[in-house]
């Protein structure tokens, strides 16, 4: 088989030229898509927008037709009567603070001083307050008593035990400490 040489028979003007129309064909075909994709889009969300429109008009009429009944009638509306019976309710609610575990860590973490380093967290549920016992190495005694401190200051905690095994020696202290939460 014998390789024959071509010879480029087009101008190179002409080939530049069809070149040019050929990105211009691809760039028109795409800009067109796009239009077309857009009008149909509108096209088919004016209906959703029209009824959407409708309802919201003739609820707000409704709410207003609502609210001029309860005021000639003299009645509280029912927002109104909503909030009522809600304060009523927060008369019986609990009065200390409910707790998370994921709360519960982010305080300890928050008010856990530099001086005293956590090795392990182990939280337990027990009947309906949780039980956190933290294990750790603290610099000295007055760090472990200042984050005993802080840590029974806060209303959701119930108790907090450090043992007194954990004052032994001045520096470097090995500690337990547990600390029960209000119950739920």
């Amino acid at each position: 088989m014998a390789i024959s040489n071509m010879i480029n028979v087009l101008p190179e003007e002409y080939k530049h030229s069809l070149k040019k129309e050929f990105y211009a064909r691809i760039s028109i075909v795409g800009f067109l898509m796009i239009a077309c994709t857009g009008i149909i889009f509108t096209v088919l969300l004016i209906p959703s927008y029209l009824l959407i429109s409708t309802k919201a008009h003739a609820a707000e009429t409704k709410l207003e037709g609502l609210k001029e009944a309860f005021a000639l009638a003299g009645t509280p509306l029912a927002s109104d009567t909503v909030s009522k019976i809600n304060h009523a309710l927060g008369f019986f609610s609990p009065t200390e603070p409910e707790i998370t575990p994921i709360q519960l860590l982010d305080f300890i973490s928050s008010v856990l001083p530099r001086r005293i380093v956590l090795d392990q967290i182990g939280i337990s549920k027990i009947e309906k307050s949780y039980q956190v016992v933290l294990t750790g190495f603290a610099d000295n005694r007055d760090a472990l008593l200042s984050f005993s401190a802080l840590l029974k200051k806060d209303p959701r905690i119930a108790d907090v035990i450090l043992p007194l095994s954990s004052f032994i020696s001045n520096q470097n202290l090995q500690f337990s400490l547990t600390l029960t939460t209000v119950p739920i």
